[in-house]
């Protein structure tokens, strides 16, 4: 038989195997929430326009291109080197084959030329860089 001290400590064992892994998922879920809330904000704001491609064709020992928002990674995204002007991108990496960022999300938001991005970008009157 148990004693009382045995069995709240029992009592405890079961709870907390049930209640770790549902503290861990809800950080998680809370991480999340506050990184999509940062982007949906910043999105309404400018639609990340300062984060655009850098049109530049780098190309594998296979010829292949890499980036430039030409074919999908691992991960089934497209990505591109960041404009080294253009580079306030919230994904925004640092290469490790070349001296420049990458980003997803530059192969997704708007070029300078486009109308909702006129009033966002660094300097007015710049060619786009895509």
């Amino acid at each position: 038989l148990s004693t009382p001290k045995q069995s709240h400590m029992s009592n405890y064992m079961e709870s907390s195997r049930f209640f770790q892994p549902l503290m861990k998922r809800t950080v998680i879920l809370i991480f999340l929430a506050f990184a999509f809330s940062e982007r949906e904000g910043r999105q309404s704001e400018d639609l990340g326009c300062n984060c655009q491609c850098f049109s530049l064709d780098v190309k594998n020992d296979k010829g292949e291109v890499e980036g430039n928002c030409q074919k999908v990674d691992e991960t089934g995204a497209k990505w591109c080197y960041v404009h080294p002007r253009y580079g306030d991108c919230l994904d925004i990496e640092s290469s490790v084959k070349l001296n420049l960022n990458w980003s997803y999300e530059a192969c997704a938001t708007p070029s300078l030329d486009d109308p909702r991005c006129k009033k966002f970008i660094k300097s007015a009157g710049s060619a786009a860089p895509k």
